[in-house]
């Protein structure tokens, strides 16, 4: 079940934060060029904490040559993406 899919153009910083639902387990990312560095809260009011693996530069990566990535979410209450690329990002909450 697809909760959010989301096209998303990242602002001059280079930054955005969702809302981790309680059902989404998976996040699905679609980049073109740059890298991109993942981050997540456990709680409201708790730090960033790297989410591991997820840091990638997907314009050179063999394990996903198309610049498709995705990570785990389960039991985060937010996630921050920050990218270093100038295409659009896609991606999807499951």
């Amino acid at each position: 079940m697809t909760i959010k899919k989301e096209k998303v153009v990242f602002t001059a910083a280079g930054e955005r934060e969702f809302h981790v639902p309680a059902n989404a387990s998976l996040i699905k990312l679609q980049v073109k060029s740059g890298s991109v560095t993942v981050e997540g809260k456990l709680t409201k009011d708790s730090d960033y904490i790297k989410i591991s693996g997820v840091k990638a530069d997907l314009t050179k990566s063999t394990v996903a040559p198309v610049g498709i990535t995705s990570f785990d979410v389960a039991g985060y209450y937010q996630v921050k993406l920050t990218y270093t690329g100038s295409d659009d990002v896609i991606s999807v909450m499951m």
